[in-house]
């Protein structure tokens, strides 16, 4: 099992997060790091990450209620995964709709 964290600082102060067209955990951790699954858990209140990780292809697995207290509050955490299979499979179906739009290009 591997565990990565990151905390972002407010939003005013940080960019806008990519999350196309770039190497990022998912490759990291299931291409270098051949992990089985990737899992992120995250302040259920944080609607824009969970925005972004169902963008990146997770699913949502479960809520565990009141389980984190943070600011000064008993927050719900929200956990999303995903597998190797499942995220290979994204990426084979993106490179396939790629290789059709550069055919349609010509």
């Amino acid at each position: 099992m591997a565990t990565f964290s990151a905390r972002l600082p407010p939003r005013p102060r940080r960019p806008r997060l990519r999350h196309r067209g770039e190497p990022g955990a998912a490759e990291l951790g299931f291409e270098e790091l051949r992990l089985h699954r990737i899992q992120a858990e995250l302040d259920g209140r944080n609607t824009a990450s969970a925005r972004l990780l169902e963008r990146l292809g997770m699913r949502r697995e479960g809520r565990l209620r009141e389980n984190a207290f943070l600011d000064g509050e008993w927050s719900d955490e929200v956990i999303y995964a995903t597998l190797a299979r499942e995220w290979r499979a994204r990426q084979e179906g993106r490179g396939q709709q790629e290789g059709r739009a550069g055919q349609e290009a010509r």
